[in-house]
């Protein structure tokens, strides 16, 4: 008799879809492109600093404490 150990097919899904994640070139930014990340803090640091700044989704002005007049959008 001998005994084999098995991943569950969910489990084994998961991590197959992360390896896959973490392979695909998409994941990671090209060098010189501004991250989603640099964009937003860009925008929070000009608020901070004069209480303007461009918005990060249509590019209309916003201020501080309002949503863009133009699309909207929100920084909480």
């Amino acid at each position: 008799m001998s005994a084999t150990a098995t991943t569950p097919p969910r489990a084994r899904e998961g991590r197959e879809h992360r390896a896959r994640a973490r392979r695909q070139p998409g994941c990671q930014p090209e060098p010189g492109r501004a991250t989603l990340d640099d964009r937003i803090t860009a925008v929070w640091t000009r608020l901070v600093e004069t209480g303007e700044a461009e918005c990060p989704v249509c590019t209309a002005g916003i201020a501080t404490g309002r949503p863009c007049g133009a699309c909207g959008s929100e920084l909480t």
